[in-house]
């Protein structure tokens, strides 16, 4: 599989809405089934879930992994930098696209250069990066969401 990156705010036009639809029903599916937000009445998460992830799409970086066609997403990771520390905010691969390396291969790409990270989830493609970077300080923390 050939694949291709596009930073989100260098998107337009249909592409853009394309992309970031992907990502807010993707993310928003993700958070909410997998975390301490299932308890929580849908129309309320939704609805705070939107109002946060279009705040942090503002002034975060948004990495959107295609294929050879800039119009099918396989993924993507949302990351802030401040300082020599960068905040992951989330990494997603659709089902179909797992365990083929790519949010390893996303890590790699673009969070390899900062001398902290900081997660706010896990996942099984973090505790595998992890494993191979012990040596790189790193921070687990939940966002202002949960607060």
């Amino acid at each position: 599989m050939k694949i291709g990156f596009l930073n989100l705010k260098q998107m337009k036009g249909v592409l853009r809405e394309s992309a970031e639809n992907f990502i807010f029903n993707s993310m928003q599916k993700s958070v909410q089934e997998n975390t301490e937000f299932a308890k929580m009445d849908k129309k309320t998460f939704h609805e705070q879930f939107n109002l946060w992830l279009e705040e942090l799409l503002k002034t975060a970086n948004v990495i959107v992994c295609t294929g050879e066609d800039p119009k099918h997403f396989h993924g993507y990771l949302i990351y802030k930098v401040s300082g020599d520390t960068a905040t992951v905010f989330f990494i997603y691969v659709k089902h179909l696209d797992r365990r083929q390396g790519l949010a390893n291969y996303m890590y790699e790409r673009f969070l390899s250069d900062y001398g902290k990270l900081r997660f706010c989830f896990k996942t099984r493609s973090f505790w595998k990066w992890r494993a191979n970077h012990q040596d790189l300080p790193f921070k687990l923390y939940y966002s202002d969401l949960l607060e």
